[in-house]
């Protein structure tokens, strides 16, 4: 199977290289050489040096893009930038904040490899303050959990594995990677999640 890292920026100059090389590492982990991946950074807009910092970056080694928005468009206009070139069929999702480990690639993608459409990662130790980030963070899963299909714990994890062909125009509107897993689950596909660090 192939795969195309999407990633998205905005003003995250300090995290662009350390998060790279965390990617290129867990690529060479898991490339058996039965897989090919490829790399899509975008700069939704930064105003710091981010783009300065991924220009940096054509020498991975590994098939690697950057593009740049010229305006911050949101995290959903960068992501579907990264769909739209993509070359890969299977998607892995992630900040550019470093609040994913890149070294949970090999557990989502063996998760994914063994049948699903998609998986989600579950961050469920989290460290971030409790009333501002966590508790607000339960009550929106508690709600979409009610209204949809989905038995995702955490829809809000920006770490995805997903087949790029489950994303249309029935999934894609708003900020739809938010309630990517809810909207797959209601459309009759078969969603994992794991707990990532």
């Amino acid at each position: 199977m192939n795969y195309t890292f999407i990633i998205p920026f905005y003003n995250e100059d300090q995290n662009v290289s350390t998060l790279n090389n965390e990617i290129i590492n867990n690529i060479k982990k898991v490339n058996d050489g039965k897989r090919n991946f490829e790399i899509i950074y975008i700069d939704d807009g930064s105003n710091d040096n981010t783009f300065e910092e991924l220009k940096k970056l054509d020498s991975n080694g590994i098939d690697t893009t950057v593009i740049r928005h010229r305006i911050n468009m949101s995290q959903s206009a960068a992501l579907n930038t990264g769909i739209s070139h993509s070359k890969y069929e299977n998607l892995i999702i992630l900040d550019g904040d470093l609040q994913n480990d890149p070294a949970d690639t090999n557990k989502m993608i063996d998760e994914f490899e063994k049948g699903a459409d998609m998986v989600i990662g579950w961050r469920k130790n989290r460290k971030d303050n409790f009333f501002l980030r966590s508790f607000p963070s339960i009550l929106a899963n508690f709600v979409v959990r009610l209204f949809s299909k989905s038995k995702v714990h955490d829809h809000g994890c920006a770490f995805k594995v997903v087949k790029k062909n489950t994303i249309d125009e029935l999934t894609n509107w708003g900020d739809f990677h938010r309630l990517l897993a809810a909207r797959l689950a209601n459309n009759g596909y078969k969603v994992k999640e794991i707990e990532v660090n």
